[in-house]
């Protein structure tokens, strides 16, 4: 088994994206916004049911923010 930091989000954009950049050149730009991804599930009858939706923080660094 292996460790893997790559996760694949289906969802909304739910903030405002924010970017930082640091002032004095030490550090890395970075950007953060929230997202929520829908659920939703299937019941023993075969009909679907919407669920609460989870909410992600994102951040992502360098050439990708």
């Amino acid at each position: 088994m292996s460790i893997s930091d790559l996760m694949v989000l289906r969802g909304r954009v739910g903030t405002e994206i924010t970017l930082s950049r640091p002032e004095n050149g030490e550090g890395r730009t970075f950007c953060r916004f929230r997202m929520v991804v829908p659920r939703s599930r299937r019941r023993d009858n075969g009909e679907w049911e919407d669920m609460d939706p989870l909410w992600y923080t994102v951040r992502a660094w360098g050439a990708l923010a």
